[in-house]
């Protein structure tokens, strides 16, 4: 995506070096450049300010400003995919200000215009726009300033998983699921394919976390810097009620399609320019990882691992950007080691499968114990053959389904405002991780026990008498106490 800068004070004939340097990017190495006229003999061309936006309705109207030093007596605004279309142009107030649309209206999605300024000396600019006309959705998602998700301004926790079919999305759904994807759609350029996955989730009661073709095949795609590509795909999905967030890329810094920092940062800002109602999300891990802050509004940290790493994890990444990221903590619910087994055609046993149910849900609890603000699992790919994951087996897809229902009934505390303590008690070599938030009055105290070994341990909020705890292996209890009887704490499960 071109970014222009221009000087309005004339430069002597030489040769000049510049450098720029921009969010996520380290590269500030110089540039040359050499000048052979004398000032008196150059044309400045008109500046040109036009920013790519989304609009609303059809009969909105765009504005942009374009001012040259001895004028501009010819502006042009033509429509580069409908070339007939007529613009009416109205001059505002302010100098070099213009409010322009189309006779008959913008058209639905993606409007792609061209601005074109002859200046009184003859010199000629222009500037590419990309302007998404969509209603707003009725369901507006964001991240709000303390690293929550919120939709239409309420705070939400929700739950997704990666790679789900159209014909497996009313199963999902039923265990409790929000939030789906299907990873065809990041090597894919088919708006009309998204759509139809995007329909077949509304319809399921689910929506979506999307992406955009990465480039891999098409090597005309993310990697190699395609906007269009992000602007067409927004154009098509923006007001679409099926839509959840933006999954803008995926491991950044992996070798084999690398993204600069300063490159993927101009595609989140155009992301953001073309649909300002739903997040931009990423995954990265290496420690690099804030030169790519600007490009998401929540990290997506991975942790497929037990819990006592997912602690590690969450703590190492908060620690790489700054503590000044939202987290949400992806966890995984497929068996590493048998889904070996399996794409060797060898026998599994599901009798065995890791994580199993204890692993599952302290892991899941683990992340509430330290503050990320969603929970998504990897994967469901339930018709893949060659992975060994819960969604292959009743019992252990049973297993997940009822860690999710355990979150599920935990959420209006995590959304309704209150006041947490959380701390980390060590029992040996093994440490368990409580979290505890008052809500006018009312305790709930989660505990986990991050080790295969069982554990005793004495929690001791501030405000309440000490409570002594036997955890199992990654044992899990949730405990709750009203405010007349607040050092009386029940369980709500372990």
């Amino acid at each position: 995506m071109e970014k222009r800068l221009q000087l309005r004070e004339p430069l002597q004939p030489g040769e000049w070096h510049w450098q720029v340097s921009a969010f996520g990017s380290p590269d500030n190495a110089p540039y040359r450049f050499t000048i052979d006229t004398p000032p008196d003999v150059r044309r400045l061309p008109p500046q040109i300010s036009a920013s790519h936006a989304r609009l609303l309705e059809p009969s909105d109207h765009y504005e942009f400003a374009a001012v040259a030093e001895d004028g501009i007596p010819e502006i042009t605004v033509s429509d580069l995919d409908s070339p007939q279309t007529q613009f009416e142009m109205t001059a505002m107030p302010s100098e070099g200000q213009w409010q322009i649309a189309p006779v008959g209206g913008w058209k639905d999605g993606l409007n792609t215009i061209l601005i074109t300024a002859t200046a009184q000396n003859g010199s000629v600019e222009s500037r590419k726009v990309w302007i998404v006309c969509a209603p707003k959705p009725e369901k507006v998602v964001a991240i709000d300033e303390d690293g929550h998700y919120t939709e239409n301004g309420e705070r939400i926790f929700p739950l997704g998983i990666y790679q789900v079919l159209p014909a497996e999305m009313p199963e999902v759904k039923a265990a409790g699921f929000e939030v789906v994807h299907s990873y065809s759609f990041e090597g894919s350029q088919d708006e009309q394919a998204a759509i139809e996955y995007l329909d077949a989730a509304a319809a399921a009661g689910l929506r979506v976390f999307i992406g955009f073709d990465r480039g891999n095949h098409s090597k005309n795609g993310i990697v190699q810097g395609n906007f269009e590509l992000l602007a067409r795909r927004v154009g098509a999905l923006a007001s679409h009620p099926g839509l959840f967030c933006w999954y803008l890329f995926d491991e950044p810094e992996v070798p084999a399609y690398y993204v600069p920092p300063k490159l993927l940062t101009a595609f989140a800002e155009l992301l953001r320019q073309l649909d300002p109602y739903h997040p931009v999300v990423m995954t990265t891990w290496g420690d690099n990882m804030n030169a790519y802050r600007k490009t998401w509004d929540t990290h997506w940290t991975q942790s497929y691992t037990k819990p006592a790493e997912i602690v590690a994890t969450i703590a190492e990444h908060r620690e790489r950007l700054l503590h000044a990221s939202p987290v949400t903590l992806l966890i995984h619910c497929y068996d590493k080691k048998q889904s070996r087994l399996k794409k060797n055609r060898e026998p599994v046993d599901w009798d065995k499968f890791k994580p199993d149910y204890d692993w599952m849900r302290a892991a899941a609890l683990v992340g509430i114990t330290q503050e990320v603000n969603g929970l998504w699992w990897w994967w469901y790919a339930k018709s893949v053959s060659d992975w060994m994951t819960a969604a292959q087996n009743p019992r252990t897809w049973s297993d997940l389904c009822r860690v999710v229902g355990e979150v599920r009934s935990l959420r209006p505390v995590l959304n309704a405002e209150g006041t947490v303590q959380s701390g980390t008690v060590e029992a040996g070599d093994a440490k368990v991780e409580w979290w505890m938030k008052t809500i006018a009055g009312n305790h709930t105290l989660i505990i986990v026990n991050t080790s295969e070994s069982e554990v005793e341990a004495t929690i001791a909020p501030q405000g309440i008498a000490p409570i002594p705890v036997r955890l199992g292996r990654f044992g899990v209890e949730v405990r709750q106490a009203a405010p007349w009887h607040r050092d009386d704490f029940c369980h709500v499960f372990r």
